[in-house]
C-alpha cells in the first residue's frame, strides 16, 4: 500500500510539473494508477511539457511534423485552412552568381515538373538538372515543395499584374470611346489564352491535377482567381446593363470558368484553337449583350 501511495504521489508531482492542461494531468494519473506501481520503476513513463510544433502545409511546404503537444486533428485543420498571402518580396542576393543559381534551380524544376509531373520529380532530380549538388540546392530551397510554391506564386503574381494592365487599358479605351463589349471580351480571351499557350501542355495537365488533388494549391489559386473575378466584374459593370446582367460578379465567375478551361483545351489542341476562340467570344458576347431591338 505504501508503495502504491508513494507511486501515486510521484505521478502527481510529475503531472503537475509537466505543464500539461489540468484535464490531461488527471488522465495521466488515472492511466498510471491503472498500470500499477511497476510502471514507475521503468523508464517508459515520462511526462514532458508539450512542444509547440509549427504547422506547415503538407502539400506545398513539405510534411507536417507532429509533437506531443499537437493533436492530429488540429494538424489536419492547419493544413487545410492555411491561407497564403500575396507573395513576399523577392529574395535578395549579395552576388549576381547566387541570383543566377537561384533562377537556374527554378528553371530546372519547371522543366522537370512539365516533363514528368510534380510527384515524380524529386529534389536530387532538380539538382542534377540544374548542374549542382543536392547540398548546394538546399542552400536555396528546403525541398521540392518550396520550389513549387515559389514557381506558383511567381506565375500567379505575374498573371495578376498582366491582367491589371489589360483591364486598365480596356477601361481607358471605354472612356475614350474605343472599347465596346465585343472588343472587351476579345481582349479578355486573348489575354487569357496568351498566358496559357506558352505553358508546356504537360505542365498544364500537372497544374490542373494539382487543383483537384491538393487543397492548399487549390486555395492558393482561388485567392488569385477571386481577385481577378472582382477586377473583371468592375469592367463588366461598366459595359453591360443591369437588366441583362443583374450580377457582374456572377458573370465574371462564369467567364473565369469558361475562358481558361477552353484556353487549356486549345493549348492541348492548337490546330482547332482559332475556330474555338471565335466561337467562345461570340458565345460570351451573346450572353452579356442586350438583345437587338
Amino acid at each position: 500500500m505504501a508503495s502504491r501511495s508513494s507511486s501515486a504521489a510521484a505521478i502527481g508531482r510529475a503531472a503537475r510539473s509537466s505543464g500539461l492542461p489540468r484535464r490531461n494531468r488527471r488522465r495521466v494519473r488515472r492511466l498510471c494508477n491503472m498500470a500499477g506501481p511497476d510502471l514507475m520503476k521503468t523508464k517508459l513513463y515520462s511526462v514532458s511539457p508539450p512542444v509547440k510544433a509549427k504547422a506547415t502545409n503538407a502539400s506545398l511546404s513539405g510534411p507536417t511534423r507532429y509533437s506531443p503537444g499537437m493533436s492530429t486533428s488540429r494538424g489536419r485543420a492547419s493544413r487545410h485552412k492555411k491561407t497564403f498571402p500575396v507573395p513576399p518580396a523577392p529574395r535578395e542576393f549579395q552576388q549576381a552568381r547566387s541570383r543566377a543559381t537561384y533562377e537556374r534551380i527554378l528553371a530546372a524544376a519547371l522543366e522537370l515538373y512539365a516533363e514528368q509531373g510534380f510527384h515524380a520529380t524529386q529534389t536530387p532530380d532538380i539538382a542534377e538538372r540544374a548542374g549542382m549538388s543536392v547540398g548546394g540546392l538546399y542552400r536555396y530551397f528546403r525541398d521540392k515543395h518550396q520550389i513549387f510554391r515559389e514557381l506558383v506564386h511567381r506565375g500567379l503574381e505575374q498573371n495578376r499584374q498582366a491582367q491589371d494592365r489589360m483591364l486598365a487599358a480596356a477601361e481607358a479605351g471605354l472612356v475614350a470611346g474605343e472599347t465596346d463589349l465585343h472588343r472587351a471580351i476579345e481582349g479578355v480571351v486573348d489575354w487569357t489564352w496568351k498566358a496559357l499557350h506558352p505553358t508546356p501542355p504537360d505542365l498544364l495537365r500537372t497544374l490542373a491535377a494539382m487543383a483537384y488533388l491538393d487543397p492548399a494549391f487549390a486555395e492558393l489559386t482561388e485567392q488569385y482567381d477571386r481577385y481577378e473575378r472582382k477586377a473583371l466584374s468592375r469592367l463588366l459593370a461598366k459595359l453591360t446593363s443591369r437588366k441583362r446582367v443583374p450580377s457582374p460578379l456572377a458573370a465574371a465567375r462564369l467567364l473565369d470558368l469558361v475562358v481558361p478551361n477552353v484556353g487549356i483545351w486549345t493549348a492541348l489542341h492548337p490546330d482547332e484553337a482559332r475556330g474555338v476562340k471565335e466561337a467562345t467570344v461570340e458565345m460570351i458576347y451573346r450572353y452579356l449583350a442586350d438583345p437587338p431591338e
